[in-house]
């Protein structure tokens, strides 16, 4: 099957020619996969439309292609079906998650303290804040550096008044480095099977809309855990804002 994308520059034609000829002859598995068997007319529209914008963003210059790669992702939700995983989750989603989750404690891992220290308002810290009228204590890991200790102020403001539910745990930054590169967040870290599952939840570390994968792998996220306590275990913790 002949795809033409236009008269754009070889490198174009070629990937255009090759990517039909790929979803026509392999079986394609996992998250995808519905694309292949019931949307291949919307699929091949959508790589006409992504072959027709990179190669007019080529051909336009450098200063086009930041515009053109905004418009390619519009046309293609346009074209290509949502689809959910119960292991995908959008950041709205796992907020609201967040909300109602059956747990006493909540570990944070995080490189940069950006969800709750940030300075003002966030979903996030609206979530928090229901969570400290529930009771529910944070634990928070993260590395010491200008920018965490810079957020660290709007970290102690958010849990002014429930200093009692928050834990910090600072760790040099090239220790750090070595446990993570993305946000964390673990739910029921103690697996406490009376208030239900113990759930991981890791923040895809790619462009766009925030995404949150959750581990489903029992053996996987129970390993993640007993990592972090061991995190929490061997350096200092400090409770309370005033730490």
């Amino acid at each position: 099957m002949r795809f033409d994308p236009g008269n754009y520059r070889h490198q174009f034609i070629s990937f255009a020619l090759f990517l039909p000829f790929l979803w026509l002859t392999l079986k394609v598995f996992g998250p995808i996969d519905q694309f292949q068997d019931e949307s291949k007319k919307r699929m091949y529209a959508a790589l006409a439309v992504a072959v027709g914008a990179i190669g007019g963003a080529n051909l336009l210059g450098r200063s086009h292609v930041q515009r053109r790669r905004e418009e390619l992702a519009h046309r293609i939700r346009q074209i290509v079906p949502e689809f959910e995983q119960p292991w995908l989750f959008s950041e709205a989603k796992l907020i609201e998650y967040e909300g109602t989750v059956n747990t006493k404690t909540v570990w944070v891992i995080t490189p940069d303290l950006a969800k709750d220290g940030e300075p003002g308002e966030s979903a996030f810290q609206d979530v928090v804040r229901h969570n400290l009228r529930r009771g529910v204590q944070y634990t928070y890991i993260y590395p010491d550096n200008e920018l965490t200790r810079a957020r660290e102020v709007g970290l102690r403001m958010l849990f002014r008044g429930h200093q009692k539910l928050l834990t910090r745990c600072v760790l040099p930054g090239e220790d750090f480095a070595k446990l993570a590169i993305a946000h964390m967040v673990i739910y029921n870290p103690e697996m406490d099977n009376a208030r239900g599952s113990t759930t991981v939840f890791l923040e895809a570390p790619v462009g766009g809309p925030p995404h949150w994968v959750r581990i489903q792998d029992r053996k996987a996220a129970v390993k993640l855990i007993g990592r972090y306590a061991r995190v929490l275990e061997s350096y200092p913790r400090k409770r309370g804002v005033n730490a």
